[in-house]
């Protein structure tokens, strides 16, 4: 609901949350933005994840990358997410970092 909440802003034209509910991947469109306390899940069960994604043909692995979520902080901050690091923060959302689009899990 978080992505669709973004997409839903008045004069929203563009975000990571756009890209992930537009993102048809293997077959599948319903895909969408996670929020910060599911990166959070991909993080804790970092290596689970990774073994599964390795068996997918195509599948992209998870990176020591920075990733936004779909949580906003206020209007124009939303949280992220430091795979590198294990740690949470917002920032402004002109700020540039990763998306991973995750579908219902």
């Amino acid at each position: 609901s978080n992505s669709n909440s973004i997409v839903g802003q008045a004069g929203h034209t563009s975000s990571a949350a756009k890209l992930c509910l537009d993102l048809v991947s293997g077959g599948q469109s319903d895909w969408y933005l996670p929020s910060i306390q599911e990166l959070n899940m991909l993080w804790n069960n970092y290596y689970t994840v990774a073994r599964a994604l390795s068996q997918i043909s195509g599948a992209t692995q998870l990176s020591n990358s920075t990733y936004w979520s779909s949580s906003e902080y206020i209007d124009n901050y939303a949280w992220y997410f430091s795979f590198g690091f294990g740690y949470t923060g917002y920032n402004n959302k002109n700020n540039t970092y990763c998306v991973r689009a995750v579908r219902a899990f």
